[in-house]
């Protein structure tokens, strides 16, 4: 792998392929456009918000089947073929969801359906390209790429808030379908297999490239897989319990829509930030230790969201810090299992903690909305979202330093760094 300083400007059609995909696909849409889906979806069928939130439930545990599949098929196939599939595949699920019936079960299949077929549009199959693009620039190069979900958090929840403005639900579903649909040729166009992996053509292969790092076996048997694994399961149960909910939270708090729209829009402002100024950081320092600051850093907003009275300025600042650490998050997974793991069977093994992680997003949102319910508010909510941003934070810090690995035999690690 080239040590250019130039990595992100020689491979730019690279870094904004996977921007454009990560932010058509699955990861973010679904889940910042959820909260506005709550509502008009309770109005017309008479579900309850934990109901409504249980097709993020579904949708995760249905992912966290596709991944390992996935995962296989990035390591042993093409990236770019799977991604292009997804794509296609997520448009056909959108559709599914526009013309559901009344029944909930429909709904829950069509979550399934649209989580199953865009699986491939998850950060396994972005990062592994990034990955495999990129060494010295790469945590930059990450944070580049998957700012991409940041884009789809800063327009996507203003986009279907219009959408059900001027028509409804159905239009909205009908309209996310637009977005994949018009990434795939741009994707198709721009995106190609990195230098020594199996879905590489002869003129990107290079000859004394040979990807390291452990077997899948030997990261299983690892300590450290499994801290990143508890780490990120407590925080995104965190942010992706929060996050939907925010906007029924501000409208309960008396703000319309469209203004608790626009402030959880700022989610992607943050999200974009969070994702170049800690993918920067992390090339330049140990990534634990940045990422320990910046995801313990909600634990601020929990409070304010905790607070009996909501101003817009204090309001803001709890949506930023919750955005700038939703930032972080893939660029910190994707770029710790390569350091810490290597690239050889990066996708497999990057599997692991992004289960632990799905797991946590899809039980959360019904889990809070489920409390609600009973409560009636939100403050146990956030108190428990306090404690998860602080706990998942410091364990990172038990990490240590990162290995290197041997690239004569390419899978056992040699020296720490």
């Amino acid at each position: 792998m080239s040590q250019s300083p130039s990595e992100v400007r020689r491979h730019w059609a690279i870094v904004l392929a996977c921007g454009i995909g990560i932010g058509a696909g699955v990861t973010g849409i679904p889940f910042y456009t959820l909260g506005l889906f709550i509502q008009p979806l309770g109005a017309e069928f008479e579900w309850t918000r934990a109901e409504v939130q249980g097709m993020f439930t579904v949708f995760s545990i249905t992912g966290i089947l596709a991944v390992p599949f996935i995962g296989w098929l990035t390591d042993k196939y093409s990236v770019r073929r799977v991604v292009l599939g997804s794509l296609v595949g997520t448009v056909i699920g959108y559709l599914c969801l526009a013309y559901l019936t009344r029944s909930l079960i429909t709904f829950y299949i069509s979550a399934a359906i649209i989580s199953l077929l865009g699986a491939g549009t998850t950060p396994i199959t972005w990062t592994k390209a990034i990955s495999g693009w990129f060494d010295r620039q790469r945590g930059l190069a990450l944070g580049l790429a998957l700012a991409g979900t940041g884009f789809a958090a800063l327009t996507a929840p203003n986009y279907v808030a219009a959408i059900l403005d001027r028509y409804d639900w159905r239009a909205a579903y009908l309209g996310l379908a637009l977005i994949p649909l018009l990434a795939l040729p741009l994707v198709y166009l721009l995106l190609k297999e990195p230098p020594g992996s199996s879905g590489a053509t002869s003129t990107d292969q290079s000859t004394d490239k040979k990807l390291t790092g452990v077997t899948v076996a030997e990261a299983l048997r690892d300590w450290r897989l499994w801290v990143i694994f508890a780490s990120f399961f407590l925080l995104s149960g965190a942010i992706g319990g929060s996050i939907p909910n925010l906007v029924p939270l501000l409208m309960d708090a008396s703000m319309e829509r469209s203004e608790a729209a626009g402030i959880v829009g700022l989610i992607g402002v943050a999200v974009i930030a969070g994702r170049v100024v800690v993918g920067y950081c992390i090339d330049r320092f140990w990534a634990p230790g940045v990422a320990a600051i910046v995801q313990s850093a909600p634990v601020l907003s929990a409070l304010i969201l905790l607070q009996p009275e909501l101003s817009v300025p204090l309001v803001t600042v709890a949506v930023v810090l919750i955005g700038f650490a939703a930032g972080a998050e893939f660029d910190l997974i994707a770029y710790l299992i390569g350091r810490y793991f290597g690239l050889r069977h990066y996708a497999k093994i990057y599997t692991v903690p992004y289960i632990g992680f799905a797991v946590s997003a899809g039980l959360a949102p019904t889990f809070f909305g489920y409390l609600f319910d009973i409560q009636g508010s939100y403050d146990l909510v956030m108190q428990i979202c306090a404690g998860l941003f602080g706990s998942g934070a410091l364990l990172l810090l038990t990490l240590g330093r990162y290995p290197s690995f041997d690239s004569s035999s390419g899978d056992e690690p040699a020296t720490a760094q």
